[in-house]
Formats: structure tokens, C-alpha cells, sequence
């Protein structure tokens, strides 16, 4: 990859740290963000990051995905993000699995 379109990941963490302990999945269609997702104890989050070169990331959105219930198992929500110049939003629903 040329030098000219390299980006140092220091340049680009967040103040907390917290999209080194992340998954990357990739950019949006746009490349003005990341998803990505983590795991912990309190079960799966996926997130959406600003992203402009030469700045740092912004998590924008942290959405829980799975977590888990002692009697029913897991629940899965379904996670939509959508995004344009006037509105940026994320919407999660519920569903029993």
C-alpha cells in the first residue's frame, strides 16, 4: 500500500481507548464511518464510529445485540442504522430467540 495512503491507527483512537478493544467489521458505503462490535459480560454491542482522516474516531452509537437471560436464552436485536445529511439515528428492536 503506498505510504500517501497510510493512516497510523494512533491517529485515529478515541480519547478512551475503547476502539482498540473493538472488532472492525469496516466502513459504511460512505467511508465516513466504522462499524464494529464488541463482547463482555454484559453481552454484544455493535458500534458505529465517525471516521475523517487525520482526526479521531467518535463512537456515535453502542447497541446492544445479544444479551443473555438465564431462562429464555438469548435475545437478538435487530439493529438498523440509518444515515444521511439531516438525520443520523439508530434504531434497535427486540426479538425472542
Amino acid at each position: 500500500m503506498p505510504p500517501a495512503l497510510q493512516i497510523s491507527i494512533e491517529t485515529l483512537v478515541d480519547d478512551e481507548r475503547a476502539l482498540l478493544s473493538a472488532v472492525l467489521l469496516g466502513f459504511t458505503r460512505s467511508g465516513d464511518h466504522l462499524v464494529s462490535y464488541t463482547s463482555g459480560e454484559d453481552g454484544w454491542h455493535l458500534q458505529l464510529w465517525s471516521f475523517a482522516s487525520g482526526s479521531r474516531c467518535r463512537r456515535l452509537y453502542n447497541v446492544p445485540l445479544f444479551t443473555a437471560q438465564a431462562d429464555d436464552g438469548a435475545i437478538l436485536r435487530a439493529v438498523c442504522f440509518a444515515h444521511s445529511a439531516q438525520v443520523a439515528r439508530c434504531v434497535a428492536t427486540g426479538l425472542k430467540h
